[in-house]
């Protein structure tokens, strides 16, 4: 089987989460080809898969400052719909010609899904914001819905829990009409906590003999940024001697490690920090090993921290209504310590890594996402879709 996955390039959180998809259509002996865009690219290239890119749609529109600007994207919505998409759709429908895919896996993308009705090739799509807020002033928000664009795919695989576990229940209600096309999968983790080795074992790979907690730091966001928000990150770390700090600043195309003090700092987690070991999922050993990890409330990451039942502090990019939405609902729940960027001097860790009521309610979904292997259920479903 032919398998063509096309995933958003905005940030690497979808790539992220469809690798899990990938590494399990692989084991099974399938073809497989990635499309996507952005730094996205890079991180396909550096896990060993075939990779084109196409034109970038431009909805990461960000001030100076590092927020996200509504304004700036409804101002440009005339070029992105009637350029980007355009020429985004014609260099899908070559390369589609070329390949000549079984099935497509749409990642967050509407053009795949588009093409895929036109030549009747089936289309399956993993997408976690069906339903979206939307600032239209100060203090006002609306909810737009994405059910009618998606909905036109034959499976869309939510990578979330149904009823009250739900985790964005901004998707809620679902209309009737698409009610029998969602198949919940659960947490998308492409690791698994039982594959790596102890907390002990890795620090000792690692050579690191230093005492304190360690608080691993994942900045992560498209362009500027995260840029903008490592640097602020390093300013408010490098004076806290209380804890060691691993800081990754989220750039796949980067090689720099560097020991400053209590801080090191990788322009991209891989195979290798200061370490003897050579495995990969570097990243998520980092997590298993640390005593807090501290990130965005980006969908992915939330994923993964809840796969391995880790403790955190979370901080939405300023205007991304989606993790501003996603800090509110887990802090609810009692999955995280979240904070906007505006408190950063207010963050405590002590607190967040000692909490009884966290680490129980993490629990409680660690042992929920494990009846569930999103890998499998999509692979099984694109396999019948073909």
């Amino acid at each position: 089987m032919r398998v063509l996955i096309v995933a958003c390039g905005q940030g690497q959180g979808h790539v992220g989460r469809t690798l899990e998809v990938s590494d399990e259509l692989k084991k099974r002996g399938h073809e497989i080809l990635w499309v996507t865009y952005n730094k996205a690219v890079d991180f396909v290239k550096r896990n060993k898969f075939p990779v084109k890119r196409i034109q970038r749609i431009s909805f990461d529109q960000y001030t100076k400052k590092g927020r996200f600007a509504f304004s700036k994207l409804y101002l440009n919505l005339p070029k992105t719909m009637l350029y980007e998409q355009s020429k985004q759709m014609l260099q899908l429908n070559k390369i589609i010609k070329k390949f000549k895919p079984d099935v497509i896996l749409s990642d967050s993308e509407i053009s795949p899904i588009i093409i895929s009705k036109i030549k009747r090739i089936p289309c399956g799509t993993i997408i976690h914001q069906l339903r979206m807020k939307v600032k239209i002033g100060r203090k006002k928000y609306a909810k737009i819905g994405w059910y009618k664009q998606f909905g036109i795919a034959d499976k869309i695989f939510l990578p979330d829990f149904p009823g009250e576990n739900m985790i964005y229940t901004l998707n809620k209600p679902i209309p009737k009409k698409y009610e029998s096309k969602i198949i919940y999968n659960g947490v998308m983790c492409r690791e698994r906590e039982k594959n790596l080795a102890s907390k002990k074992k890795i620090k000792k790979d690692w050579e690191i003999k230093d005492k304190r907690p360690l608080i691993y730091c994942g900045i992560s966001g498209p362009g500027r940024s995260a840029d903008l928000f490592s640097k602020k990150v390093i300013k408010l770390l490098k004076n806290n001697e209380e804890y060691l700090f691993v800081l990754s600043r989220g750039n796949p195309k980067g090689s720099s490690i560097k020991k400053d003090g209590n801080l090191i700092i990788a322009d991209w987690i891989k195979d290798k920090i200061n370490v003897k070991s050579k495995k990969e999922f570097e990243r998520f050993k980092l997590i298993k090993a640390s005593d807090l990890v501290f990130c965005r409330s980006a969908y992915t990451t939330v994923m993964e921290l809840i796969k391995f039942g880790k403790e955190s502090i979370m901080i939405p990019n300023p205007g991304t209504t989606e993790q501003e939405f996603l800090k509110e609902r887990l802090n609810e729940l009692r999955l995280t310590h979240g904070y906007n960027q505006n408190e950063l001097q207010k963050i405590d860790f002590k607190t967040a890594i000692n909490d009884k009521e966290m680490k129980k309610k993490l629990k409680y979904y660690k042992k929920l996402s494990k009846k569930y292997d999103a890998g499998k259920i999509i692979s099984d479903e694109l396999e019948d879709l073909a």
